[in-house]
């Protein structure tokens, strides 16, 4: 075998085999974003609910390896619900709003009525999907699916507004890392909670 070729080969293990270590990884979790002008209004926020079924709290989703054994992702704290209510509060303090952490909220307009006239809005949600998943092979290929229902009450008209999102995004990546996984999967959950959190749905 030629040197060139022995290059090659290498090159080709390094990427098949490298960061290959099966077990489980924690990622960190959390919403980054500008700041704007003070709203003068309060939302009570209640946590969100975890819905997702038979799995862990905190878990996040997993890679494939070549050799079959998986990579399990997690969130670094205690559970995945109050990292992403902690998410939604800080978006919505960036845009100014005052927040309040409330008790378990039922989404229902008879609650709503008697909720202490101090808040403007009521915020709450449930996670029906949160995960991500990879194949690591020459290019690793991500996706990350969310999927949330949040409801957003209004203290004044005494209604709720309920805001379905759904995403799926998809990438590829040569140079796999842990950090490159918490970036994607927490740019995929700010683009859930610009997108539920749109001015127009607090009319």
């Amino acid at each position: 075998m030629t040197n060139k070729n022995l290059m090659i080969l290498c090159f080709i293990v390094f990427f098949t085999m490298g960061c290959t270590t099966a077990g489980p990884k924690f990622i960190g979790i959390q919403y980054i974003g500008q700041k704007k002008a003070v709203r003068g209004e309060n939302i009570g926020i209640a946590m969100f609910s975890d819905i997702r079924g038979d799995v862990e709290k905190n878990y996040l989703g997993k890679r494939v390896l070549n050799s079959g054994a998986q990579e399990l992702y997690f969130v670094k704290s205690s559970n995945l619900n109050a990292t992403i209510t902690n998410a939604f509060k800080t978006h919505l303090e960036n845009q100014g709003y005052t927040c309040f952490n409330i008790l378990d909220f039922q989404h229902n307009v008879s609650i709503l009525n008697r909720v202490d006239k101090k808040y403007q809005y009521i915020l709450t949600g449930e996670i029906k999907e949160f995960e991500f998943f990879a194949n690591k092979g020459l290019a690793t290929a991500m996706s990350m699916d969310i999927k949330l229902i949040v409801y957003l009450g209004n203290v004044k008209t005494g209604t709720f507004r309920t805001i379905p999102v759904n995403l799926n995004l998809k990438r590829k990546d040569i140079n796999f890392t842990e950090k490159r996984v918490g970036n994607f999967i927490n740019e995929s959950l700010k683009e859930v909670i610009i997108h539920s959190m749109k001015p127009g749905n607090f009319k």
